[in-house]
């Protein structure tokens, strides 16, 4: 019983150690994903940075070299733009994509969040620091799974941008990359923000 738990916790921590430190892995654990380099973007034409594409690794096996592991793709917010996000039911706020035929809320009068003070449980939507998972796919012995727009990542994402005073809203989409494993940003059109929008 005393071996299994130790087995255990040997594995969460070395989950925990490539979900928390993806930038000092040994190679021994990247054998199978192939993630693309880190990129930031310049969604609005400013010269500022607002996104930035990043990979991330996750294994389910201590083995090593690794032989079954999963990888991913991630988009996420830099210092100075926000995701809109919805109110989770059980928990916390989730980045909204949204669908066509969706309606996106008067922009202006949703709260920007201070990530410096607690979420508004009260905030249905709020603006706020965020990611949102672009692609997956996995390795493992017997088979892996193929490269894949991750769930929800083909729906349309609302951002809010300040430069100085000024607060810019859009919206962007997510065109995977296979040659790459990486995905490109497309910017929409800017939203009004002083009324509800549906998105086409």
């Amino acid at each position: 019983m005393l071996l299994r738990t130790a087995s255990l916790l040997h594995s969460v921590l070395v989950v925990v150690l490539l979900h928390a430190q993806p930038d000092t892995l040994p190679s021994a654990f990247d054998q199978g994903c192939d993630l693309p380099e880190t990129d930031s973007v310049d969604i609005t034409g400013d010269g500022v940075h607002d996104l930035v594409v990043y990979g991330m690794y996750g294994v389910s096996t201590c083995d090593i070299p690794v032989i079954v592991g999963t990888c991913q793709v991630m988009v996420s917010t830099l210092p100075g733009t926000q995701l809109l996000a919805l109110l989770h039911p059980m928990v916390g706020h989730d980045v909204r994509g949204f669908t066509p035929g969706d309606t996106i809320p008067v922009l202006n009068s949703i709260h920007r969040h201070d990530p410096a003070t607690p979420l508004n449980k009260a905030d249905r939507h709020v603006f706020m620091r965020g990611s949102v998972r672009a692609l997956n796919w996995g390795y493992g012995a017997h088979g892996s799974a193929p490269l894949q727009l991750a769930p929800g990542a083909d729906r349309v994402f609302v951002f809010a941008t300040t430069a100085g005073e000024t607060t810019r809203y859009g919206i962007f989409t997510l065109e995977m990359i296979p040659e790459k494993r990486t995905v490109r940003i497309r910017e929409g059109a800017s939203q009004n923000d002083k009324k509800p929008e549906i998105v086409r």
